[in-house]
Formats: structure tokens, C-alpha cells, sequence
């Protein structure tokens, strides 16, 4: 399953007027779409690492495990929302699996 991405504008707008829910590794912001399908953003800065490579790879674990929940739970493919998932400096140091189960 393919995960559909947010163009730079729309995150724009989803960091300025979305509604905000904090974790440990990571901050979700969201915000009501007319679109039929999720999109997503990632955003990982360099305040978690200066390497693009340490940073893709945040990235990278985010996306697969995003795919796999939403591959797991088809319920929650039928949202209209935009969500911007910022990551934190915990998750360099995990894995995908260890990731899924926390």
C-alpha cells in the first residue's frame, strides 16, 4: 500500500492550524481534509541529527511502520485528515520492529 504525501503548501497550512498530540518519539499535528484518502508528512529537522542519512533513515522507519498499521487496520484508511508526524531525537535509535511495538 502506497502512503499519500502532503505537498509543501498544505503542510504549511497543517503546521499553522492543526490540532496538536504529543508523544515520546514523535508530534502529530492534523487537520480536517477534503480529500478522500489520508496524507501524510514527515519532518524530521536537523535538530535530531546534522547527517541526511541518520535523518532519511527516521524518515524511512516512520514510513514503514505507518504502512504496516495502516496495512493491519483498514478502518482507519477511511479519514479525510492531513497529518504531519515531526519526529523526535528517540527514534535514531530504533528499529522498525521495536518501533511497532512501543
Amino acid at each position: 500500500m502506497k502512503i499519500l504525501t502532503l505537498k509543501s503548501k498544505r503542510i504549511k497550512e497543517v503546521l499553522k492550524k492543526g490540532k496538536v498530540l504529543k508523544s515520546k518519539n514523535f508530534m502529530f499535528l492534523y487537520l480536517p481534509s477534503k480529500e478522500k484518502n489520508l496524507r501524510f508528512a514527515f519532518i524530521v529537522s536537523k535538530k535530531i541529527s546534522k547527517k541526511a542519512v541518520e535523518r532519511n533513515r527516521v524518515k524511512r522507519i516512520l514510513k514503514e511502520a505507518l504502512r504496516l498499521l495502516l496495512k493491519k487496520n483498514h478502518i482507519l484508511l477511511s479519514g479525510q485528515v492531513d497529518i504531519v508526524i515531526i519526529a523526535n531525537k528517540t527514534l535514531l535509535k530504533k528499529k522498525v520492529m521495536k518501533f511497532q511495538m512501543s
